[in-house]
């Protein structure tokens, strides 16, 4: 649930990203840059904290089968269509 939340808040952010860059909003356009920086560095953020939420599982789980793989970043990224993040 928290990372479709994330995915869902990330996809908007490039939405709205795209949406302003396309339409050439120059006088905004460190600011456009800049919050779509911040919208990568807080999904990362929100990525870092349900890895760990994994791992502490994990080491919790005395079963190997009922471990929960972690997220890679770069894998969800490319899925969203971000490039070059």
């Amino acid at each position: 649930a928290e990372l479709a939340a994330a995915r869902a808040k990330l996809v908007r952010a490039r939405d709205e990203y795209h949406e302003m860059r396309d339409a050439q909003i120059c006088a905004g356009h460190q600011w456009v840059e800049g919050s779509w920086q911040a919208a990568l560095r807080e999904f990362r953020q929100a990525v870092e904290n349900i890895n760990r939420q994994i791992r502490d599982f994990n080491l919790k789980a005395p079963n190997v089968n009922v471990h929960k793989f972690v997220i890679r970043v770069d894998e969800e990224l490319a899925r969203l269509g971000v490039s070059d993040a």
